[in-house]
């Protein structure tokens, strides 16, 4: 028994060679899911640098708190973010104009919700650090120092580096 295949009809146009390819609605799930939100590299190298150094009594993404910081030393009240550079506006990975303008307005927001979580942190009396995912991937123990400090400062006893 012969199978009858129905070829497809010619397009009145040949394919566009820079046309973007549409993205499936279970392709478009898979990318976004593959973004994560906890756990990055930068976050646990951090977290590495800071077992290091022995400092400890950390809680990770404190749902409690205004912006869910990704560590967070509740005793001392100091949170820390690990800022991704394209997702909160960094100059050397986003370019306002570049992306069109869903991309703009998205960053434009993630950057003013950055520093709105930073004040109402400030105000309930938390200190507040920021590191570029790079500057932790760069230089962890410079980051870590810098928590230290920090700890020092709130009235943490520490060992030296």
């Amino acid at each position: 028994m012969a199978v009858e295949r129905t070829l497809p009809r010619p397009t009145s146009r040949p394919p566009d060679a820079h046309a973007v390819p549409s993205v499936t609605r279970t392709s478009k799930d898979a990318q976004k899911s593959a973004v994560r939100k906890k756990g990055t590299a930068p976050e646990v190298a951090l977290r590495r640098g800071l077992a290091q150094r022995e400092l400890r009594g950390y809680r990770l993404n404190d749902a409690s708190l205004p912006g869910c910081p990704d560590i967070v030393f509740t005793r001392w009240k100091v949170a820390i973010f690990v800022d991704g550079m394209f997702w909160h506006g960094h100059p050397a990975k986003f370019t306002p104009g570049k992306s069109g303008d869903y991309w703009d307005r998205k960053i434009t927001r993630n950057r003013e919700r950055d520093n709105r979580v930073t004040h109402q942190l400030r105000e309930l009396g938390w200190l507040v650090l920021r590191f570029w995912e790079r500057d932790v991937q760069e230089n962890a123990k410079a980051c870590v120092n810098s928590i230290g400090a920090a700890l020092a400062s709130q009235g943490r006893t520490l060992r030296p580096p």
